[in-house]
């Protein structure tokens, strides 16, 4: 064995292993997902039921979380309501309509956003049934706002109508088919954006009150057993005083607002990088949720930086990394990035779509290093405990998840060097063992791991993701 490992390319680190420690158990998981509210590029690509299966589909991702936009489309005016559901989406990719590609500002595109909308709408649920879709509002219905220069907010009068509004958009799409699981009331509560936006002002005093005092009582009202999202700012956590991350969002909402632990809510946020320094705040646990017993959701992050298209393995690390972070240091329950497929001029998906042709896609290492994770981890699985031998590098990330007699063990090696280390998981035994390997040049290739003198050794080479996947007795 050890003649074996020093011929191994690269250089063998010999470690004392990965233990797992079976019955020590933490979050429980609720899945992986991605938003695909922008979906008119998506709608207009030749190729789009094949994209949508590489996200939802057994040969892709299997995702079973869907985060779309309650939008301000569904209610132009006081008591007129569209929610779209009388549309044909199955139109041809010559109808004029799809010219109005990237003309947000003309207001004929509301019809494209509605069919592209609905078109996603149907192939999540009735073509890959997810379990979980869920909707966040970007802004009330442009009526109930009061505006100031950029910045628009709820009126406060207005509060039981739009807790009414959203009563209805609930009710609608149930009545349709399209049980909802979550609505947050307030996507980016704090940003200001050049986009449609609704800031909801002082901060954390106002979409608390809506939501134990509006929200929450008007679902119970209308027998609704919808979950409440709330959070959900830019910054998962804050980095300079005045730029206040989630975690202290949360908090603040759960400190001024103890009734809302009587309604089934979820504390969530996003993972972009403070605007002010451009580093990325720290991926912590949000301590005063996770106390009251309120599973914690990573909503939606991507890259920003438009002008640089990353689809290396580096860059698919990178992520990696991150979501071992969200997983095992901040607790999260689930993972949901941006946008699953994005027209290929901008850097915030994980599939990259050629709108020249509208026939080519690409998948990223990002797209794949997600999978590791996705494709594996089944829903209502609990990460458990890992201890790490101290030789192991301290740029290898491990995490471990069980679910009845399945074991998952992800491991992130961010590093050149090329380790193998024995598994030991305590309290069980382990019966097989699968290995699931991405890197530069493998994107989910299976292998069996054989017993060796009673153990079973984790081969992970360097800058390389792999899941290993077993069955316990």
């Amino acid at each position: 064995m050890k003649r074996w490992l020093t011929q191994r390319p690269g250089g063998v680190s010999s470690a004392p292993g990965v233990t797992v420690q079976w019955n020590q158990e933490q979050q429980n998981i609720d899945g992986f997902g991605i938003c695909q509210g922008h979906a008119d590029d998506l709608y207009a690509h030749h190729k789009r039921s094949e994209i949508m299966n590489w996200l939802y589909g057994d040969q892709g991702l299997r995702l079973n979380i869907y985060r779309g936009e309650i939008s301000t489309f569904f209610s132009p005016a006081k008591n007129v309501y569209d929610f779209g559901f009388d549309r044909n989406v199955d139109i041809s990719y010559d109808d004029p309509l799809f010219d109005l590609l990237g003309q947000e500002s003309d207001p004929a595109h509301a019809e494209l956003y509605m069919r592209a909308q609905h078109w996603v709408f149907r192939e999540v649920k009735k073509v890959h049934h997810v379990e979980k879709m869920i909707f966040s509002a970007w802004s009330p219905p442009t009526y109930m706002k009061n505006k100031l220069g950029n910045i628009s907010s709820l009126k406060v009068l207005q509060y039981q109508n739009y807790a009414n509004y959203l009563v209805k958009f609930v009710r609608e799409f149930q009545k349709n088919g399209y049980p909802i699981y979550a609505i947050s009331p307030a996507n980016e509560p704090e940003y200001a954006a050049s986009w449609t936006s609704c800031v909801w002002l002082p901060g954390s005093t106002t979409l608390g009150p809506f939501i134990v005092n509006y929200l929450g009582p008007s679902l119970k009202k209308a027998n609704l057993n919808t979950k409440i999202i709330f959070g959900e700012n830019a910054q998962w956590s804050g980095i300079l005083g005045f730029i206040l991350g989630s975690a202290n969002y949360t908090a603040n909402i759960i400190n001024l607002n103890p009734r809302i632990k009587n309604f089934d809510v979820i504390a969530a946020g996003h993972g972009y990088e403070d605007p002010i320094t451009k580093e990325r705040p720290a991926i912590a646990p949000f301590s005063k949720a996770l106390q009251r017993g309120m599973p914690v959701w990573l909503t939606e992050v991507s890259s920003i930086d438009y002008a640089n298209i990353r689809w290396g393995i580096q860059d698919g690390l990178k992520w990696a990394a991150d979501w071992h972070r969200y997983l095992s240091d901040a607790n999260t329950s689930a993972l949901i990035y941006w946008l699953g497929a994005v027209p290929g001029r901008n850097d915030e998906g994980l599939i990259y779509m050629d709108m020249e042709n509208r026939e080519d896609y690409t998948l990223t290492k990002r797209y794949e290093t997600f999978g590791n994770f996705s494709r594996y981890i089944e829903v209502d699985s609990r990460r458990v405990t890992v201890k790490r031998g101290c030789d192991l590098p301290a740029d290898l990330h491990v995490s471990s998840y069980k679910k009845d007699n399945k074991l998952v063990v992800v491991v992130v090696n961010v590093t050149k060097k090329h380790v193998q280390t024995p598994l030991l998981v305590n309290g069980i035994n382990v019966e097989s063992l699968q290995r699931v390997l991405t890197d530069a040049d493998h994107r989910w290739t299976e292998s069996n791991v054989e017993l060796i003198n009673g153990k079973y050794i984790l081969d992970i080479p360097g800058e390389s993701v792999v899941t290993f996947v077993g069955t316990v007795k």
